[in-house]
């Protein structure tokens, strides 16, 4: 399969394993930062989610991101999820991070 040569070619599981590991650290820093926005911080890779103190900031903080050009998604009552796609660097985390942490700091 051509997707699967790809991925072992490009090494895309490690990438997703350094920036999981980046973004995730990241997250569970901002957490301490604003514990009453932020908890419960979890996921595996690249894949995160990270709960919001209740459904409406949840979604206030989805949309500022989305306005900022960062697309992430809400799920259940009040968590945010992360699903970037394989090709997610390091880089892109830094930005992500950086936004959030600029929303964060407008919904305190």
């Amino acid at each position: 399969m051509p997707v699967l040569k790809v991925i072992k070619q490009q090494n895309l599981l490690e990438q997703v394993a350094r920036t999981g590991t980046k973004l995730k650290s990241g997250i569970l820093a901002l957490e301490k930062d604003h514990p009453n926005i932020l908890n419960s911080t979890r996921g595996r890779g690249s894949f995160l989610a990270v709960n919001a103190a209740n459904a409406k900031l949840r979604d206030s903080i989805v949309t500022k991101l989305k306005n900022k050009g960062v697309i992430v998604g809400g799920c259940g009552d009040h968590s945010i999820r992360l699903r970037p796609s394989l090709t997610f660097q390091e880089h892109h985390a830094d930005i992500l991070l950086d936004k959030l942490t600029q929303v964060l700091n407008e919904v305190k």
